[in-house]
């Protein structure tokens, strides 16, 4: 039995780069490991995914939409529009809250089955309480309707 590699999951997104590329109704998600990859792997996605070839031409079409997020827009050689989203995924916190959270796991151990954020099981126990109290006032009804028959 193979033991859990905890220097697997450090690495897990080494590609800081996506870009989100659209091509009428279909779109594909490619990442890359730097800003200058990303384009390579653009036109790399178009041959395999949409059989088609294009370059991204990021400098002259792209907009910044948001905080490490572009856009843009790029011709194919048979004249089809290609869209595009570009970002830096580097400092998303829910992405890094997630590997933070597929670290551990292993069974048995300590801090390893600390289980995380209470305010889930204050909810849970909120929301089963919440239920069982509309279906005792449901079972009340029904038994004052019973009774009244």
């Amino acid at each position: 039995m193979r033991k859990n590699n905890k220097k697997l999951s450090k690495n897990r997104f080494k590609n800081n780069w996506y870009v989100e590329i659209e091509v009428g109704k279909k779109m594909h998600k490619s990442f890359a490991e730097t800003e200058r990859d990303i384009g390579w792997q653009f036109t790399q996605a178009l041959k395999r995914h949409f059989k088609l070839s294009a370059h991204m031409n990021s400098e002259k079409s792209r907009e910044e939409i948001g905080k490490d997020l572009w856009q843009g827009w790029s011709i194919s050689t048979c004249g089809k529009r290609i869209n595009w989203v570009m970002g830096f995924r580097g400092n998303r916190v829910a992405e890094a809250a997630s590997i933070i959270g597929g670290l551990g796991g292993s069974a048995g151990k300590g801090e390893s089955k600390v289980r995380g954020d209470s305010n889930y099981y204050q909810l849970l126990r909120i929301k089963g309480l919440e239920k069982r109290r509309k279906n005792s006032i449901k079972s009340e009804k029904i038994n004052k309707n019973n009774d009244s028959i």
